[in-house]
């Protein structure tokens, strides 16, 4: 299942300019924040993500105004769930219901593995962490795109 957050404009259902027309008679009604937000990426940065855990975490990106990472990027076999190619960073969002099992531990440390060799620092999440301790999260992410010289 592919989960977007700007589902309609990806899959041409609906027009940048009906969201900003709807803008425009919004007021001061809640969500228009978050449609505002939509309007101002529209141009260009469609975004498909594969679970309701990666779109919370990209929404929790977007909302601390952090630069757009690439969003399931090819990786040899692999994808990455985000990417920050300047910076050579990868944020992995995992659950135990999917990678709970001995084949997918082991996949994913030959997974880091091969992102170290590739100079390519990893940062693993689990999906509760998203909701749980949202501002510690975005402040490690922060705090890793500073590092690396992604900010």
């Amino acid at each position: 299942m592919l989960f977007r957050s700007d589902r309609g404009i990806a899959e041409r259902t609906l027009r940048a300019s009906h969201v900003a027309d709807v803008l425009a008679r919004a007021g001061g009604h809640r969500g228009r924040a978050r449609l505002a937000a939509l309007l101002a990426r529209e141009r260009g940065a469609a975004t498909v993500t594969e679970s309701v855990p990666e779109e919370r975490m990209l929404a929790l990106i977007r909302q601390a105004g952090l630069p757009e990472p690439r969003v399931n990027v090819p990786f040899e076999t692999w994808k990455l769930d985000f990417y920050w190619p300047t910076a050579h960073f990868a944020v992995e969002v995992d659950s135990y219901r999917f990678h709970g099992s001995r084949y997918r531990f082991e996949r994913d440390r030959r997974k880091d593995n091969a992102l170290r060799q590739a100079h390519i620092e990893v940062m693993r999440i689990v999906d509760h962490e998203i909701t749980d301790r949202s501002h510690a999260l975005v402040a490690d992410v922060t705090r890793e795109l500073a590092r690396r010289g992604g900010l």
